[in-house]
């Protein structure tokens, strides 16, 4: 909490000009919280080992800032901002508070220590985003191939060769201010049906060593993002 005061007559604010009073007040407070549980298992079925991951997950987050400012004092002495002028009286408030939920289970299996895949999949919701899109799922699949250990494989100098390919979606979240339309400052349209953007991702790739010391990876990778989040300036009237 901040308060700062300037009675009436003082002049340390400008030292040429006696002050008129002021009076100004500001509290703030940020407070968040943030959780996770996690129940974890694994099993071996004779070649096959498999591992699984349950978690869920819980953000909070609040915001409280509260200004007064009031100047041009009719009393001397007191700080009470009734007795500042009504034309130079300003209060300003934020409230802000953000909830999230997340639940997600990952699952990955090893076969003979050359068969690799992984499957994860998440319900994510967020108060980021309107009323009727605050929920969402997002996955990812994935599975690699490691044909150096094959009994087969008789190619000198390639310890290891490994093809792998993956997919996936995914989706990001906008700042508080995105669904709400700021007619005072023109920056931002505004909208209370906002969806998150949803961001989908296909991968291939090559990972090779050569003779136990060089290290080659190659990717190729290639991303589309559906409903990107852009601000939209208000219209010159509504400025």
């Amino acid at each position: 909490e901040i308060e700062l005061y300037w009675p009436v007559g003082d002049q340390s604010f400008i030292p040429e000009i006696e002050s008129s009073g002021r009076l100004l007040i500001s509290n703030a407070s940020d407070r968040a919280v943030n959780g996770n549980a996690a129940v974890v298992y694994g099993r071996q079925l004779g070649d096959l080992i498999f591992r699984a991951k349950l978690q869920g997950t819980f953000e909070r987050a609040d915001f409280e800032f509260i200004e007064a400012d009031g100047r041009n004092f009719s009393v001397r002495g007191t700080r009470n901002l009734a007795f500042s002028s009504p034309d130079a009286r300003f209060i300003s408030s934020e409230f802000r508070q953000i909830r999230s939920n997340s639940y997600s289970l990952a699952t990955d299996f090893d076969f003979r220590d050359r068969y690799l895949g992984a499957f994860h999949i998440r319900r994510e919701g967020s108060s980021l985003f309107g009323a009727r899109a605050r929920w969402q799922t997002y996955y990812r699949a994935s599975a690699a191939y490691r044909i150096s250990h094959e009994p087969w494989w008789v190619i000198p100098g390639v310890d290891e060769f490994k093809l792998r390919a993956a997919y996936g979606t995914a989706g990001s979240r906008p700042n508080f201010f995105a669904r709400f339309q700021n007619a005072a400052s023109g920056q931002n349209f505004g909208n209370t049906g906002l969806e998150p953007e949803f961001a989908r991702e296909l991968e291939y790739g090559l990972d090779m060593v050569l003779l136990k010391r060089f290290a080659l990876d190659l990717t190729y990778a290639k991303s589309t993002i559906e409903d990107q989040i852009l601000f939209v300036p208000l219209p010159g009237s509504y400025v």
